[in-house]
C-alpha cells in the first residue's frame, strides 16, 4: 500500500451524496461510483483504481 499524500496536493474531501450513491474521483476523474451497481469495493480496489491513476501500479 502506497502513501498517497505526496501525491495528492488538494487534499482528500468528502462530499456527502444522497441514496446511497458515492463516488471515487482524483482531480475531478471519475475512479469509481456504485450509481446502478449497488457494489461497494473493497478499500483495495479502491487503491488499485487510484495507483492506476497515479501511475504507480505494481510498485510495492
Amino acid at each position: 500500500m502506497h502513501d498517497y499524500h505526496p501525491f495528492l496536493a488538494a487534499g482528500v474531501t468528502m462530499k456527502p451524496g444522497s441514496g446511497g450513491i458515492f463516488a471515487v474521483t482524483l482531480n475531478d476523474d471519475l475512479l469509481y461510483t456504485n450509481d446502478g451497481s449497488g457494489y461497494f469495493p473493497t478499500r483495495e480496489e479502491i487503491d488499485r483504481a487510484l495507483e492506476t491513476r497515479l501511475g504507480l501500479a505494481g510498485e510495492a
